[in-house]
This record gives C-alpha cells, structure tokens and sequence, in this order.
C-alpha cells in the first residue's frame, strides 16, 4: 500500500472513529461500487448489494475503535473482503437451504408411500411438476435413489457408471438441476 492511499485510509478511519459524515460519504462514493459490481457477478441484486454493505459497514465500525486495530492491506481491500465474505455465506446458506428443501420433498413423498399410491397429493404434483422439468436423464437417476430407493452401487451396475464417485457426483448435479427448476416458480 502505498503512502497516499496509506494517508487517507488513516482519514477515512479517523473519520469513522469519530463519526464524521465525510468519512461515511467517502465509504459509499469510493467502496461501494465494487462491492455492488461483485454482488451483482454473483447472482445478486442492487438490493443484496445494500444489504451486504451495509453490514460491512457494521462490522467496520465495530472494528474502528479498537485499539488494537491495524489495516494490514488497503482499507478498499479490507471493505471488499468483509463484503466478499458476507455474500459468499448468503450464497452458501441460500444454497444450503435450496437442497435441503429439495432432499425433503423427495424423503417426504418416498416416506409417504409409494409414488403410484400418492398422485393427489399436493407434495407429489410438486415434485411432478419438477420432475418434469428436469432431464430424462435426472429423472431416471432420482427416481433411482429416492423412490425405489436404489443403492449407489445398485445404480452404478444398472446405469454403467464406471464409479460409485461419478455417479454421486452426477447425483449431485441432478439436485442442483431440481434446485434451479424449484427456484424459477
């Protein structure tokens, strides 16, 4: 970091401290716009963006005060990386909750009885509906392991996958095909 940038990072965190306007104003003029480019290249809106630096900003001024506190890379830097790392978490837990829901559809409506005996409920036309959404391919696999409850090395003779690891692994992206087709309701 060079001393110019050095200087007014030391302002801007003065400013913090004491909760001048400038310095504030200075954070969103000067390092919001990345943080807003970021959000938005990673499947996020303008309002995500908000979200995410505002709590960056929280966290910020948590910090400020601290006597022990040092910047050890820019403070443009630091701001990016407190934000990357609060999106990045949305993202995870968004995702984690997605398969989830998923996973409990498909558990809800094998554990419910068979799939022939259950067309009426309102469970399984949803996960009809998703199913036929996806592709032949997923389709034969999930029905596989969720419904007639088929081992991944039952699947792996059945389907002619060469591992047990290629077919987890095209488990996985049949998941995330549902996940994606539940998401655009």
């Amino acid at each position: 970091m060079d001393d110019q940038n050095k200087s007014t990072d030391s302002e801007t965190l003065a400013g913090l401290r004491n909760k001048e306007s400038g310095a504030f104003e200075i954070l969103y003029k000067f390092y919001y716009p990345p943080v807003e480019r970021f959000v938005l290249s990673n499947n996020g809106s303008v309002d995500d963006a908000k979200d995410v630096f505002q709590e960056t900003v929280i966290v910020l001024l948590d910090k400020v005060p601290m006597d022990d506190f040092k910047l050890s890379s820019s403070l443009k830097t630091y701001i990016y990386s407190i934000s990357s790392n609060i999106w990045l978490k949305r993202l995870r837990e968004a995702k984690r909750a997605a398969n989830v829901q998923v996973k409990e559809v498909f558990a809800e409506l094998h554990g419910s009885g068979t799939y022939a005996n259950q067309i009426h409920t309102a469970q399984e036309r949803k996960v009809r509906t998703l199913m036929d959404k996806i592709s032949a391919h997923c389709r034969r696999l999930l029905n596989l392991m969720f419904f007639r409850k088929k081992t991944i090395d039952e699947i792996v003779k059945e389907e002619g996958y060469s591992n047990a690891h290629t077919a987890q692994n095209q488990k996985y992206k049949c998941i995330q095909q549902a996940k994606k087709q539940a998401e655009l309701k």
